[in-house]
């Protein structure tokens, strides 16, 4: 399959983001797109929860993702352009974008989960869990389990970021985003679905 994305650089012009999915539908190409609102998320590192308070860390809301979701949402249904990914899905954001239940609805897309940890794995400045997007609440984590069990999500897969020891040893907020989906993803994934008896398959 061919596919264009944005990767990290963010496309803040609607216009243009619409005219590329216009184009991509056009050739039957599908794009993958990262939602984050870049002026919500604008140098924060952390969830804006309880953790990113007691720590003092600059927050990034949940509607820096759950905006940006929408807008691609909309402006695939828009275009007709497929979505292969959106990188998270809390279940209240499906619910707000189309009809509980609805498979047709949902199949321009196939949604990403990408943590099965949540904001308390930071602990006390653990560097190694400055992850883009941020780890989400504990709220935003069962609600993607529950999305797979109940069969709203297909697969989950990880956006495989693997940064260098170095780049990790650093002060939380100016430590490098990123982490490895083997070493880190996979194990998880694994044994959660293991614990919950679902097939290995949904760990694409």
């Amino acid at each position: 399959m061919r596919a264009f994305s944005q990767a990290d650089a963010p496309l803040t012009d609607t216009r243009v983001l619409m005219r590329a999915m216009q184009y991509a539908a056009t050739f039957g190409f599908s794009v993958w797109l990262r939602p984050q609102d870049s002026f919500l998320a604008r140098d924060g590192v952390a969830h804006d929860g309880e953790v990113a308070t007691r720590l003092g860390l600059p927050a990034i809301p949940v509607c820096a993702e759950t905006i940006a979701l929408a807008t691609m949402l909309q402006l695939a249904k828009e275009t007709g352009v497929r979505l292969p990914s959106a990188a998270s899905l809390p279940k209240r954001v499906w619910r707000w974008c189309a009809p509980p239940n609805s498979k047709a609805c949902r199949s321009p897309a196939t949604y990403r989960p990408t943590r099965t940890l949540s904001e308390m794995d930071i602990g006390f400045f653990d560097a190694n869990c400055h992850l883009t997007p941020p780890l989400r609440s504990q709220r935003d984590r069962d609600a993607l389990r529950a999305g797979l069990l109940d069969g709203t999500i297909d697969a989950i897969c990880s956006d495989h970021t693997p940064v260098d020891e170095d780049a990790k040893q650093l002060p939380f907020a100016e430590a490098e985003s990123g982490a490895t989906g083997l070493e880190l993803l996979l194990p998880l994934a694994l044994k959660w679905a293991g614990q919950n008896a679902l097939s290995a398959a949904l760990a694409k």
